[in-house]
């Protein structure tokens, strides 16, 4: 989601400011510890096309971080 649940536009930073914006997530038993990450347009909603360092199109474009050691 938007930064700080907020619409980007509607943040106002300089530029070159950093925002922190944490988020927890439920893990679920017996399933793998994958996050996809994908960048989204904030007004239509739809992802942007995301390639892997070889060029090729990443699955759902996306990159797939494996997570370790995240517990709360």
């Amino acid at each position: 989601g938007p930064p700080l649940g907020l619409r980007p536009d509607l943040l106002e930073l300089p530029a070159g400011w950093q925002v922190d914006d944490y988020r927890r997530l439920p893990a679920q038993d017996g399933q793998p510890d994958r996050l996809p990450v994908g960048v989204y347009d904030f007004a239509s909603g739809e992802r942007y096309p995301a390639a892997g360092s070889d060029g090729l199109p990443l699955s759902d474009n996306a990159l797939v971080i494996t997570l370790s050691g995240c517990r709360s």
